[in-house]
C-alpha cells in the first residue's frame, strides 16, 4: 500500500539524477544551499512578458541550485530570484517538481524539501485502503527538518502542501480515529500550529497553505470509495487548515482547486491534458523511466497561480510593472 501512496525511494534518488542530467531548463531542487554569481552577459529579452509577468530583462545571473551534493547553475534573467521553499507530502513533492520547471521565468529559486508519505500528524499507523499501513519513518522527524531547511536556505516565501495523509483515518491508542472527531480534529489542529510555529522559529517570511485537492486513491476490498477522499473529508480537512492560516499571522490559504481540479472533483485529465499520476494522487511529472520532466498543462496553470500571488507580495507596488 505505500508504494501506492509514496514515490519510493529508488524514484528520490532517479529524481536527483535527472535535475542533474537535466537542468537546463528544468530545476527541481531538494536541499538547502544556495549561492549567486553575477555575470555580465546580458540576458535574453523577454519576448514571453506576457507569459510570465516576472521574468526579468537586465544582466543574467548565475545562480547555483539548491540540490544537495551536486554543484548545478542557472542562468536568471530576474536577479537575485525570491528563494521559495516548499513542504508537502508526495502531492507536495510532485507539486514542487511542476512548480520548479522554467522556475528562471518567474525569478524564483524553490528548494522542494517535501518528504513522501508525511501528515501534519506524525507516529501513527493509517488505514489506507481498508488495510492497516505504516507511516514512512522518515515523517517522525520531519518538522525538524523543515526548520533546519528553512533556516539555511532563508526562503522570502514558504509553501506548504499538507494534509491528504491525515485525512485517512489515524490509528491512535489503539483506535480508529477520523476527521469526524472532535479530538482527532483538536489534534490535527495542534499540529499545524505547532509546524507554523517551530518554521516562525527560524523565520519571519509568508507562509503559503495550499489546498488538500481531489485525489482518489481506489476503492476500499469491498468496492466502497475510500473515505478519505470523499467530499465530506475535502471539505474537512481544508476547512482546518484555511481556519488556522486564517487566524495566524502573515499565514495564508491558497485554494488551488481551479488549476487541478476545476470541476470540483477528481480527474485524471484537466483541460484536455493529463495532470495527475497513475496512482490518483500525485500530480504527473513524467513517464516511468523517463530522464526529462514534463510541465503539465494543469501544472502551469499552478505555476502560474501560486507564483503570481508569492512574487505580487514580494516586490513593491511600484515596482510591479517593470520587474
Amino acid at each position: 500500500m505505500q508504494s501506492r501512496r509514496w514515490i519510493g525511494s529508488s524514484r528520490q534518488v532517479f529524481a536527483i539524477l535527472a535535475i542533474a542530467l537535466t537542468f537546463i531548463g528544468i530545476q527541481p531542487a531538494s536541499g538547502a544551499s544556495a549561492s549567486t554569481s553575477h555575470s555580465t552577459r546580458p540576458a535574453t529579452q523577454a519576448s514571453t512578458k506576457a507569459e510570465y509577468p516576472w521574468k526579468g530583462g537586465g544582466t543574467a545571473c548565475a545562480i547555483r541550485l539548491p540540490i544537495h551534493g551536486i554543484i548545478t547553475y542557472k542562468l536568471f534573467t530576474t536577479c537575485p530570484p525570491k528563494r521559495v521553499l516548499f513542504i508537502g507530502d508526495s502531492i507536495g513533492l510532485t507539486m514542487g517538481i511542476q512548480m520548479s520547471l522554467n522556475q528562471s521565468n518567474w525569478g524564483t529559486l524553490i528548494d522542494n524539501a517535501s518528504l513522501n508519505g508525511c501528515g501534519f500528524i506524525t507516529g501513527y499507523s493509517l488505514e489506507v485502503l481498508g488495510q492497516i499501513t505504516a507511516m514512512n519513518p522518515r515523517c517522525a522527524d520531519a518538522a525538524e527538518y523543515w526548520e533546519k531547511t528553512a533556516h539555511l536556505f532563508r526562503p522570502q516565501a514558504i509553501v506548504i502542501e499538507l494534509g491528504w495523509e491525515d485525512s485517512f483515518q489515524h490509528l491512535i491508542n489503539g483506535q480508529l480515529t477520523s476527521l469526524n472527531q472532535l479530538s482527532y480534529v483538536q489534534m490535527l489542529e495542534q499540529h499545524i500550529k505547532s509546524l507554523v510555529a517551530g518554521l516562525r522559529a527560524v523565520s519571519s517570511s509568508p507562509i503559503y497553505f495550499l489546498s488538500v485537492p481531489w485525489s482518489n486513491p481506489g476503492t476500499l476490498p469491498n468496492g466502497q470509495p475510500e473515505p478519505a477522499a470523499s467530499a465530506t473529508s475535502h471539505d474537512d480537512i481544508n476547512t482546518v487548515i484555511k481556519a488556522i492560516a486564517s487566524s495566524s499571522k502573515n499565514v495564508h490559504f491558497v485554494d488551488i482547486s481551479r488549476y487541478i481540479t476545476p470541476s470540483g472533483k477528481y480527474a485524471t485529465d484537466v483541460d484536455g491534458a493529463v495532470c495527475r499520476g497513475t496512482d490518483g494522487v500525485e500530480l504527473y511529472f513524467s513517464a516511468p523511466g523517463a530522464v526529462r520532466y514534463v510541465q503539465t498543462r494543469c501544472g502551469k496553470a499552478l505555476q502560474r497561480g501560486v507564483l503570481s500571488i508569492i512574487r505580487k507580495a514580494l516586490v513593491p507596488a511600484r515596482a510591479h510593472a517593470g520587474f
